[in-house]
């Protein structure tokens, strides 16, 4: 609909007079939704999310449900990564952060930066610290790895041992 782009620009002039706005900001990411305009539509949510952490569950679902027709989607990823992290479940945030990864390689500086801040709410997290392992190995910064390493199987090496094993054989290779 050719309507949607003029109602864009003025919730954006409206956006600018009240830049706290929840259902302004909220406005906007269901139109640019409508318009398949994903970034844009990521940049409002994460906006609304920052003001508002309360708005974590119903920005998971919003993405969760918009990645079915999107596909794959940096912005989305990011965006819903750190929703999970304010809804407290590092986990699922890890795993999106993973597939960033996956599909888009040259992100791993970003990668790095994202999952650095998780281990600062999340310090205990060793699924953050192997992926994080896995890119500083991926990068050659060796000595990041092992350390992170070395605090994956101190922390549980029955659970984490043959992982931890497999990422000094990927250092040695």
């Amino acid at each position: 609909n050719e309507k949607y782009p003029q109602a864009i620009h003025g919730y954006s002039r409206l956006l600018k007079q009240k830049p706290n706005d929840p259902e302004m900001l909220q406005n906007l990411v269901e139109l640019n939704f409508r318009i398949d305009n994903y970034d844009a539509a990521a940049m409002y949510l994460d906006s609304l999310l920052a003001k508002n952490p309360a708005m974590a569950a119903k920005t998971i679902d919003q993405i969760e449900q918009v990645l079915v027709k999107a596909g794959q989607n940096k912005s989305l990823y990011y965006v819903l990564a750190k929703a999970y992290l304010k809804d407290l479940k590092p986990e699922k945030a890890v795993i999106y952060y993973e597939k960033v990864m996956k599909n888009y390689p040259e992100e791993s500086s970003t990668l790095q930066k994202c999952l650095k801040e998780l281990l600062t709410t999340f310090p205990d997290f060793p699924e953050a610290k192997l992926f994080l392992s896995e890119i500083y190995t991926k990068e050659q910064n060796y000595s990041e790895a092992v350390s992170l390493y070395n605090k994956v199987v101190r922390s549980n090496p029955v659970r984490y041992g043959e992982e931890v094993i497999q990422g000094y054989l990927n250092i040695i290779r």
